[in-house]
């Protein structure tokens, strides 16, 4: 007879804020040029901490389009330092929102004290959810979410609509985290916009949250190289949509509810 598994998993999960200041460069597409002027929606990390017996590992949801590879091996350390997880059990993904710096291949100077207080904001997200884990259950699904994305060289071929979803819920059933996997590009607030914010992926964390309560929404960004949103493909002088906030609530609201 098989041996019974007695051994549980625990999970915990948290967030922080992690939006630049305002009067910092804008950058990360040809249209936005310029200082950040405001705050359209706050950026944050978002972070999940699973333990199997001896292995330890985070899950971490950054809204930013990216980091340079140093970069990331820095947090990485930091977060060893304050929560023992070593840097192969951190998964670190990045949901590309291009309303955030364009620090992806290099971390310009005037970047540097930022980048410091980011990696101590991601390590201690991941702190608080590993003090906060619980004995958990989880449940994966998939899904598709259809007629919102487009090839953005070739409009005519097909893109990946599929949805990979994971719950996690403590013994009570209440909900610890969602992750969400889906690819596409962040670029659904336009260029006119000069404003941090965390584009539709942002808002359909925001809204996963809303609706389950004390649940914390991870947006895990897939293969989205050419991958745009609505009909934006490139050359496209008819679209349907005006890269507006309000087409970004849309979409982040709709992925949201084709997520839970």
């Amino acid at each position: 007879m098989p041996e019974k598994l007695t051994s549980r998993t625990f999970c915990g999960a948290t967030k922080a804020v992690i939006t630049p200041p305002v009067g910092y460069p804008m950058g990360n597409w040809g249209l936005r040029q310029g200082k950040a002027k405001g705050v359209h929606r706050e950026m944050h990390v978002r972070s999940v901490v699973l333990k199997h017996e001896q292995t330890v590992m985070a899950v971490i949801s950054l809204e930013l389009a990216g980091l340079p590879a140093q970069t990331v091996q820095d947090i990485k350390t930091k977060i060893l330092t304050l929560t023992g997880i070593h840097a192969d059990s951190v998964l670190l993904n990045f949901t590309h929102n291009h309303t955030s710096p364009d620090t992806i291949f290099s971390l310009p100077e005037q970047w540097t004290v930022w980048a410091a207080w980011l990696a101590d904001q991601i390590a201690g997200c991941v702190s608080a959810a590993l003090h906060r884990s619980v004995p958990a259950n989880i449940g994966t699904a998939n899904g598709s979410f259809p007629g919102w994305t487009v090839n953005r060289q070739y409009p005519e071929r097909s893109v990946d609509t599929e949805i990979g979803v994971m719950c996690i819920e403590d013994d009570h059933g209440s909900p610890i985290a969602h992750l969400l996997n889906f690819a596409c590009h962040g670029v659904a607030d336009g260029g006119q916009y000069l404003e941090w914010s965390a584009d539709f992926a942002g808002e359909a964390s925001k809204e996963i949250e809303r609706v389950m309560e004390n649940s914390i929404a991870l947006y895990i960004q897939g293969a989205a190289g050419d991958i745009h949103p609505f009909d934006w493909w490139f050359g496209n002088r008819a679209s349907e949509h005006l890269h507006s906030h309000e087409d970004t609530e849309a979409m982040g609201k709709a992925l949201a509810t084709a997520t839970v």
